[in-house]
Parts: structure tokens; C-alpha cells; sequence
């Protein structure tokens, strides 16, 4: 016997409201869009509203209502926090894959079209310069297995340069930046967490290098792309 349509109609209701809320879950626990901190902070908002209506509700006498305005003050500091370090991260993973995604086109090999329909791919100057600094570049933001990996790949990434790149302040800062490196692998004493940063500004740096060496006379304007370090 087939089931009433009004009860799969309910199911299929029940299951699509269940979806609405994973989706909300997601976006509460895993912001990503503009849009997601946006309604973040609106919602923050209007927690605070209720609270502070409880609050003027509850409130015994005058020092009970600053304490408790106090205590719900701290807690939207906490929130707010919360909300910056999510952003952050959404900001960094959206700009690794922006970045990514023009490394891999100034890659791309040309792509000729000939008079019968037919295709040619060749690597010009520039797009070889490319793909190996785009390599070098997906190395360098890996982590290495060990400290003596880490100091061999610093090495290459410091011979690519000269070998690609002209003698630049940004070459020179990069090269600078991989000595100071270089120099910390050397103290053992100096935990990794004190490389975090500085790998960070060698990569940001190392990846408008490799725009600059790989575009025509480095003024390409679709390679344009500012990285804050």
C-alpha cells in the first residue's frame, strides 16, 4: 500500500527543513562569505538587545544590573573576537586560492590557433618562468619534513631566483628574508612557532616576485595583485 501524499509531503518538508538547518550550522560554525559575517554580526546585535531587555527585567537594584551588564559586555567582547579570528581565516583562505589560481594561469603554456582548426601550445619566456616559480612557490608553502628539507628547499628557491630574476629590491628582500631563515633553522634553541610569521611575509614577497619576473616587462595588469604582508 503506497503511503498518504500528505505524508510524504510532511517527510519531504521535515527533510528540506533539516537540510535548512545543517546549512545554517554550517554557516554559523564555518563562515566563509561577506554575507555569512554579516548576518553574524546582525545576530550579535540582536542577542545583545534581548539580553540587555532581560537584564532591565531581572535586575534587583542598580548593582546587580551592572554587574550583569558587565559580565554581558565580556561576553560580546568574547564573541566579537571569535568572529575576527573566523574572518581572518576566510580572508586567508580565499587569498591562497585567488593567488593560486593566477599563479597557475601566468603557468599556463600559449595557445596558438592555426588557420585549419587545429591548436598549438608553446611555452614562451615568460610562462616557463612561471611554472617554476609557481612550483617553487607551492614547495615553499608546504610544510617541510624536517629542518635539513626545509634548508635544502631555501637554497633552491634562493638559486631560482638569481636565475630568473633580475636584481631587484623585491629579489633582494626575498633573498634577504630566506637568510633570516636560514639563520633561525640554525638556532635550535628558537621554537617554530617564531618562523610563522617571517614565512609568511618570505611567501607573500616570493609570490609578487614571481608575478613581476613572469609578466611582460612586469607590467602585465591582469597579474596585478597586492598581497598584504
Amino acid at each position: 500500500m503506497n503511503p498518504p501524499l500528505v505524508n510524504l509531503k510532511e517527510s519531504s518538508m521535515t527533510t528540506l527543513h533539516e537540510f535548512d538547518e545543517d546549512q545554517e550550522l554550517q554557516r554559523r560554525l564555518n563562515p566563509t562569505t561577506p554575507e555569512d559575517f554579516a548576518k553574524l554580526q546582525t545576530e550579535l546585535l540582536q542577542w545583545k538587545h534581548r539580553q540587555e531587555r532581560k537584564i532591565n527585567v531581572t535586575a534587583r537594584n542598580p548593582e546587580h544590573k551592572q554587574t550583569m551588564m558587565a559580565a554581558l559586555l565580556k561576553k560580546e567582547a568574547y564573541i566579537l573576537r571569535k568572529i575576527a579570528s573566523l574572518k581572518h581565516l576566510a580572508c586567508e583562505k580565499w587569498r591562497a586560492e585567488r593567488l593560486d589560481n593566477i599563479m597557475e594561469k601566468m603557468s599556463q603554456p600559449k595557445k596558438w590557433g592555426g588557420a585549419d582548426g587545429s591548436f598549438l601550445w608553446t611555452w614562451i619566456h615568460q610562462k616557463r618562468f612561471g611554472r617554476e616559480m609557481k612550483d617553487m612557490y607551492q614547495e615553499l608553502r608546504n610544510t617541510a619534513d624536517n629542518d635539513r628539507s626545509r634548508i635544502e628547499l631555501l637554497h633552491r628557491a634562493k638559486a631560482l631566483i638569481e636565475k630568473l630574476c633580475d636584481h631587484s629590491s623585491l629579489a633582494k628582500d626575498v633573498c634577504s628574508l630566506m637568510d633570516r631563515e636560514l639563520e633561525m633553522l640554525g638556532a635550535t634553541e628558537m621554537g617554530k612557532e617564531f618562523m610563522a610569521g617571517l614565512r609568511m611575509r618570505m611567501l607573500n614577497a616570493f609570490a609578487k616576485l614571481a608575478m613581476k619576473a613572469c609578466s611582460p616587462r612586469g607590467k602585465n595588469p591582469k597579474l596585478r595583485f597586492r598581497i598584504d604582508a
